[in-house]
């Protein structure tokens, strides 16, 4: 697809809005401030970002314990022996084989860290007029493949977009069309959220959490490696979507 050469002619919020109808695949690529910064998409969905700043924000450690999904020092303990053996092993996979983390609380935090960064992102660039280019080809790292991408409620929801600085004429006002379902109202989403993970509207963030765990144990791909790639392709997207609902509702 045809993408403006800069971001000063779009926001981000309508690029990633274009890319995920189109379905596309590859690495969104904005250059700015002699930075440059990567999104990379699977089939329109945001898999992980990188920043190209000193110190990249939302590090898996910090995610982890931030969101009381793993103690602290046992991380750093697992990190700092692993370094001392010269292991290369991505941090997410350190941590599962050495039994702090299962699969779906890493694959929970890689999701996290992706929304916090594309938050940041998001900042960095609100005033700056970056350089564009898509990349196909170029996807995210090996050991992030597994992980189901940010559902369009985590990466569209609530962004700027054109429209939000553009006012609408007169004539157009009166008949405005349904709303996409990644931009209706929070409430209304809340509401989805709460009940997808089947928890009350009053429940605490450590019974949202268990719920989460639980619900996202039942349907991990990983566990059901004998299935068929459709059957496996639907518990992906059922994954993606406990995910956004766990996050939306511990924000």
């Amino acid at each position: 697809m045809q993408l403006p050469g800069r971001l000063a002619r779009t926001t981000l919020g309508d690029l990633l809005g274009s890319l995920h109808r189109a379905g596309q695949s590859g690495t969104l690529e904005l250059r700015a401030g002699g930075r440059r910064h990567r999104i990379h998409l699977q089939r329109g969905f945001v898999a992980s970002v990188d920043l190209d700043v000193e110190v990249p924000p939302a590090r898996l450690g910090d995610v982890l314990a931030q969101e009381g999904l793993a103690s602290r020092a046992r991380i750093d303990d697992v990190l700092r022996t692993h370094a001392q053996l010269g292991d290369s092993l991505p941090q997410g996979e350190l941590l599962v084989r050495a039994g702090v983390l299962t699969t779906e609380v890493r694959d929970a935090a890689l999701r996290r860290q992706a929304r916090l960064r594309l938050d940041a992102l998001f900042s960095l660039l609100d005033t700056r007029d970056a350089e564009l280019r898509f990349l196909i080809g170029i996807s995210a790292p090996r050991p992030r493949a597994k992980t189901p991408p940010l559902s369009p409620l985590e990466f569209l929801h609530g962004r700027p977009r054109a429209r939000d600085v553009s006012p609408r004429p007169p004539s157009t006002q009166a008949s405005q069309p349904a709303q996409p379902i990644s931009e209706r109202p929070p409430a209304l989403e809340r509401l989805r959220a709460l009940r997808l993970l089947g928890v009350s509207p009053g429940a605490d963030a450590a019974t949202i959490r268990r719920a989460f765990r639980n619900a996202a144990a039942r349907v991990h791909p990983d566990r059901h490696q004998s299935l068929p790639a459709p059957e496996r392709a639907r518990l992906h997207a059922a994954l993606a979507e406990l995910s956004a609902a766990y996050h939306l509702l511990c924000a």
